[in-house]
């Protein structure tokens, strides 16, 4: 297991902005990987401000497992839940996009705090790839 940081992930980051309440934001991110990912890889991708409260996620993923059969899912979260936002995408198979927001506790949920956004390897790949991770969050601070 690795922890690799994009630039927006950063402490002292100023990528989110602290307007009014309601008005929507979204804060975008990407991180390109110099080697093939693993099973409990974190690629902390951007941070939301406090009380931000989450009106959509998209990751987008290229093909960062080659193999015959495979078998890399990528969960989308925090520290306190590694997969609140998204959970179980397969995107990392073959390239693609997922806004599966996990309904239940993922939509519209608030940070109280500054809190990092993350992509979680939570099954590796059969045959790892080095490719790009996109995340886009967006939200509204009450």
């Amino acid at each position: 297991m690795a922890t690799f940081t994009a630039t927006k992930a950063n402490a002292g980051n100023t990528a989110f902005h602290h307007d009014l309440a309601g008005i929507e934001h979204t804060i975008y991110s990407s991180y390109t990987m110099t080697a093939a990912p693993a099973a409990n890889d974190v690629y902390q991708m951007l941070r939301v401000p406090a009380n931000a409260r989450i009106t959509a996620v998209t990751l987008k993923s290229t093909d960062i497992d080659t193999g015959g059969s495979p078998s890399i899912v990528l969960d989308v979260g925090d520290t306190g839940d590694t997969d609140r936002l998204i959970d179980g995408a397969t995107i990392g198979q073959a390239g693609g996009t997922s806004s599966a927001l996990v309904s239940s506790t993922g939509q519209f949920y608030q940070y109280t705090s500054e809190t990092v956004i993350s992509v979680l390897v939570q099954a590796g790949p059969a045959t790892g790839a080095a490719g790009t991770l996109e995340l886009a969050v967006s939200y509204v601070l009450q």
